[in-house]
């Protein structure tokens, strides 16, 4: 036990001594040895691909979070080497750990009550957007309608029996007809309502009210 003891601890001595050795002279030996430096990490790379191929993804709690961890200590590194303001470095991984640490329950009542305190200003829709958009949503419901009448879903039985017009609706369904005709078209452009008067002034912005 005793020579155990004293390999484990000469083994430990050494090997630090060769990373403390690498460390302080990284520079000299990535310039010195470029080629077997990067050999060595392509190399390293493509046997750890293999393993983790052959054996598949991690699994285990504990070495997801090893890796997670290992992974967060190696950014929160690059990001402190990676300006040359100490004070610059230190404040952005400071930011960084307590952004990852922060609740997000926190966050997300921090969020709805500056939408209420501030809630955005929203823009009224001109007359050809207004008929733009209504032109475009009642063409997205049909085709909808028309999907669903096309999907098992339907029960066509159940639809037909509450239908006055069940062949003028399975010509729509099928694309042979329009789901509106030109007489119904000039009937209700005779009966169309006037436009609602506006509840805003001519002075008041555009930009206010929006139902987009």
């Amino acid at each position: 036990r005793y020579g155990a003891y004293l390999v484990l601890a000469g083994g430990w001595s050494v090997a630090l001594w060769a990373l403390q050795y690498a460390w302080e002279n990284i520079y000299a030996i990535i310039e010195s040895y470029s080629y077997y430096v990067l050999g060595y990490f392509a190399i390293a790379g493509l046997v750890s691909f293999a393993v983790c191929y052959y054996k598949g993804p991690v699994t285990d709690p504990r070495s997801l979070s090893l890796i997670k961890w290992t992974l967060q200590l190696a950014a929160l590194t690059l990001v402190y080497f990676g300006t040359q303001l100490t004070v610059v470095s230190v404040a952005t991984i400071i930011v960084m750990v307590t952004i990852s640490h922060f609740p997000t329950n926190c966050f997300q009542s921090f969020l709805i009550y500056w939408r209420r305190r501030f809630p955005p200003k929203l823009r009224r829709l001109t007359e050809d957007e207004y008929m733009m958009q209504g032109c475009e949503e009642t063409r997205r419901a049909l085709s909808q309608l028309k999907d669903y009448c096309h999907s098992p879903q339907c029960d066509t039985w159940h639809t037909v029996s509450r239908l006055k017009s069940p062949h003028r609706f399975a010509e729509w369904v099928e694309g042979n007809s329009p789901h509106v005709s030109d007489d119904e078209i000039r009937k209700h452009e005779r009966n169309a309502a006037p436009p609602l008067p506006m509840d805003f002034t001519d002075d008041e912005s555009d930009n206010d009210f929006s139902w987009t």
